[in-house]
């Protein structure tokens, strides 16, 4: 048995691992999301790889007028698919 402040140490220890280890999958979901591709001032769709100008997303995601609705917007943002893909 050990004494208390090595049994205190070794929780915290424990604690630190959980956290590193939430961190961790917390990282690799993010790695895995899908999300639009930035290249030369276009956003590219994750689902259908339509090309998209990077300005007219964001000012859409303002609410501004644009070639989507803000909502289009922040699904295409989620990767969700933009107004060119073909609906189910």
């Amino acid at each position: 048995m050990l004494d208390p402040e090595h049994e205190a140490m070794k929780r915290e220890a424990e604690r630190e691992q959980e956290r590193e280890r939430r961190l961790d999958a917390e990282y690799e979901w993010q790695l895995r999301r899908k999300r639009p591709k930035y290249d030369d001032g276009d956003y590219f769709c994750a689902v259908c790889d339509e090309p998209w100008d990077a300005y007219g997303v964001r000012i859409a995601l303002k609410g501004e007028v644009s070639d989507m609705t803000k909502d289009e917007a922040e699904k295409f943002m989620k990767g969700e698919g933009c107004p060119c893909c073909p609906k189910p």
